[in-house]
C-alpha cells in the first residue's frame, strides 16, 4: 500500500482543485479554478 496518499499534507501526493466558490450552488463555479494540483505538483491554471 502506498503511503504518499490518503491525506493532504506536505510531502504527500495529491491531485486536486481549488476553486474560487462552491459548485454545488452553481455549476459555474468549475470554472472559477485557482490552483491545481496534479500528483502533488502545483500548476497554473490555464
Amino acid at each position: 500500500m502506498a503511503t504518499d496518499r490518503g491525506a493532504i499534507e506536505p510531502g504527500l501526493r495529491a491531485d486536486l482543485v481549488l476553486l474560487g466558490s462552491d459548485p454545488v450552488a452553481d455549476i459555474r463555479a468549475t470554472r472559477d479554478i485557482l490552483r491545481v494540483w496534479c500528483a502533488g505538483t502545483e500548476h497554473v491554471p490555464a
